[in-house]
């Protein structure tokens, strides 16, 4: 028995789950051309019949597909005798299960072991001359109106007293409509598929494809009903022979597709098997429209989901997608992949980079680095590129180094010929030369750039870049006393701060820029005392930097 309570309640679906299953045999009988739905919330029961062939039983009949359904496994799950199946067991994780079919009663329950039978589940059987005796024609257990007279019953019926702890309260209609709603949806599109029509409480739930659907593209043959549209979010909702199974996420689209013939399914009956034969076939249809549908949609239209699966359709080798503006530049720009084709190299930066901004506008190609989840085009993208599935494709390059190739530092424009800045140059020069001396550091280059909100940058270890907003003042003190302090700050950096929003200023940082403000303060004190002693013409030539060589 614990084999069978594992098999049956731990692999068990949601309430509507069990109720699908009956519907299925309902659809699946032969000469079945309606499936009829009742749900009773007070009394927590719902029946399912259909006017099919129905079929005869017996106790070796029984036994035997009970057998089968407890050997069988979630991945082989082929048990059946007649319109048993061994999505059964959903029904019976739901309910106490009371089967009729051609004057036989059939009684199953998972929940407690009687000594009705041997078999590894509960089951009880009455025969027709039984069932004549008993019920005088009538179904012993229900009270259903409407219910046909069994003697003149030739089809299938089933009838399900849940359990408790599987419904709603029966005084919680609200939570009971949510299952009536659920079921609909389910079902509606069964007719389609099979031509049996579904009535759930007396109403005609079956639905045709397409109906109510004018905005979808569609595709229809023999196998199968698609229909798609496009989206910013992809619930693509899957019907096995017209019953809802799964929904599928899948980028830019939502719709349906309703196959005309059984999916293969797992035990829970809620996920399609990845070795579905007819899945196999309908799955290449279901792409084909979806890029039919990314198609038809405007660039400016697409959804990121939209660009994402346009995006993996390149990376799959779709040329036709070529031109589609899908990928982001590091500015935020959209771009082709024609358009990246047309350069040598690329980069990939994350948004804002200065040096990327700086790079994309001398007609550098740069784009956004992908981040870490979602829907996002550029990481197929970059993934492409890593497994060199794309064809003319630009060389990939680390956009510090390339930047610094070409003459642009830390997404700020160096300048070659500072001549404009004339005296300040010299100021920076010669307190350069004495500030390394007395903290006894290697000589960093300076240079000159250009930016509105930075002071500069160091690329730790041998150059140093000073902006005009490392001093502010028109007067000499001024000057000197800033540039000495920026001096001092990016001597002590350790490491490079080039392209780097925020430069880490931790604790060896902070040791170090303390250490060398002691230490090179009379240099920026003694260099005020003789401008304002000597002139600052004399001052700088003394100290080697003549102003006549900074003059233009």
């Amino acid at each position: 028995m614990k084999a069978a309570e594992r098999l049956i309640f731990d692999q068990a679906g949601s309430l509507e789950d069990g109720i699908r299953e009956g519907v299925q045999n309902g659809v699946d009988a032969p000469g079945s051309s309606h499936v009829q739905v009742a749900v009773q919330p007070s009394q927590q029961r719902t029946i399912i019949w259909d006017d099919g062939e129905g079929m005869g039983l017996s106790n070796d009949e029984v036994e035997t597909f009970l057998t089968e359904l407890f050997e069988s496994t979630k991945d082989d799950a082929d048990a059946s005798i007649g319109q048993f199946g061994i999505g059964f067991a959903q029904m019976m994780a739901k309910a106490q299960v009371t089967v009729y079919t051609r004057a036989y009663i059939t009684e199953f329950d998972a929940s407690e072991r009687t000594a009705w039978s041997d078999s590894p589940l509960d089951y009880r059987l009455w025969g027709p001359d039984e069932v004549a005796q008993q019920t005088d024609g009538m179904n012993p257990r229900s009270e259903f109106d409407g219910e046909p007279r069994f003697d003149g019953f030739d089809g299938f019926w089933v009838e399900l007293d849940h359990y408790d702890d599987q419904v709603p309260d029966s005084e919680d209609l609200g939570d009971w409509d949510d299952v009536t709603d659920e079921l609909r949806s389910r079902f509606k599109f069964i007719a389609a598929a099979t031509g049996v029509r579904v009535y759930l409480n007396g109403e005609d739930i079956s639905q045709p494809p397409g109906e109510r659907y004018g905005n979808y593209q569609t595709y229809e043959d023999e196998q199968v009903y698609i229909a798609l549209k496009h989206s910013s979010y992809g619930n693509v909702s899957v019907y096995s022979n017209g019953i809802h199974v799964e929904n599928q996420y899948r980028d830019g689209v939502k719709g349906y597709v309703v196959t005309k013939a059984n999916l293969s399914l797992n035990m829970s009956r809620d996920e399609v098997k990845s070795d579905c034969p007819v899945w196999a076939e309908v799955e290449p249809k279901v792409a084909d429209l979806t890029k039919q549908v990314l198609q038809n949609t405007s660039d400016s239209r697409l959804s990121e989901s939209g660009r994402t699966a346009i995006a993996r359709l390149v990376r799959e080798g779709h040329d036709d997608m070529g031109d589609r503006e899908v990928f982001e530049t590091a500015n935020g720009e959209t771009v082709s992949l024609e358009d990246i084709a047309d350069h040598d190299s690329l980069a990939f930066a994350p948004q804002g980079h200065r040096r990327a901004d700086k790079m994309l506008e001398r007609g550098f190609m740069v784009l956004r680095e992908p981040g870490d989840g979602g829907d996002d085009p550029n990481r197929e993208l970059q993934e492409a590129l890593s497994e060199n599935v794309v064809d003319d494709t630009p060389d990939e390059r680390a956009i510090d180094q390339w930047a610094s190739a070409h003459g642009v530092s830390g997404g700020y424009e160096t300048l070659d010929d500072p001549t404009d800045w004339n005296a300040t140059m010299a100021v920076v020069e010669t307190l350069n030369d004495q500030i390394a001396a007395e903290i006894e550091q290697d000589r960093r280059d300076v240079r000159f750039g250009q930016d509105e909100s930075r002071k500069g940058w160091t690329d730790g270890g041998s150059e140093i870049v000073v902006t005009e907003t490392a001093w502010h003042g028109d007067y000499t003190v001024g000057r000197i006393l800033n540039i000495w302090r920026h001096l001092c700050h990016e001597y002590a950096h350790e490491e490079n701060t080039e392209g780097v929003q925020e430069a880490p200023h931790g604790d060896g940082f902070a040791r170090r820029f303390r250490r060398y403000i002691d230490a090179t303060e009379h240099v920026a004190t003694d260099l005020i005392d003789e401008v304002q002693r000597n002139g600052k013409k004399q001052t700088m030539a003394e100290h080697g930097h003549p102003l006549s060589q900074y003059r233009g």
